[in-house]
């Protein structure tokens, strides 16, 4: 299984240490390049890949970790949701329900990856917790 983070604010770097610790490889993409990521991975040790969008796109399991509007960029990138295991980290705090169309936030992200496997987790918690979080084991 391949795993990338879209993402790479503190909440996606927070990620990014954790699958680090935990000696798993994963990508890491935005929307301005790998060269603009290229210092997070040097950090974080060879398990923390910078990649182009396009190729995070082609993992299994992506981790969704942008401002709440972006993903309606990210959505677009992808010639198809269908069957990919989208991890939606985003916080809608303080967008309007009328904006959302009264719908939870992740109906919002879901109805934008059409024919994703949408799971909400992760955005309840702020990056320095997701940073400090013992590894998991296994």
């Amino acid at each position: 299984m391949t795993y990338s983070i879209i993402g790479s604010g503190s909440v996606g770097k927070a990620l990014a240490s954790q699958f680090a610790r935990s000696n798993i490889t994963v990508g890491i993409a935005n929307t301005r390049g790998p060269d603009s990521i290229a210092s997070i991975a040097k950090d974080l040790g060879d398990k923390v890949v910078p990649l182009t969008l396009q190729e995070a796109l082609k993992a299994d399991v992506i981790l969704l970790a942008v401002p709440f509007w972006s993903h309606r960029d990210v959505a677009k990138a992808a010639a198809t949701w269908q069957g990919k295991i989208v991890i939606d980290v985003t916080n809608a705090y303080g967008v309007p329900l009328s904006e959302l169309d009264n719908l939870p936030s992740s109906a919002v992200v879901a109805k934008a990856l059409t024919g994703a496997l949408l799971v909400k987790a992760f955005n309840h918690l702020s990056a320095d917790l997701l940073a400090q979080a013992p590894a998991a084991a296994g």
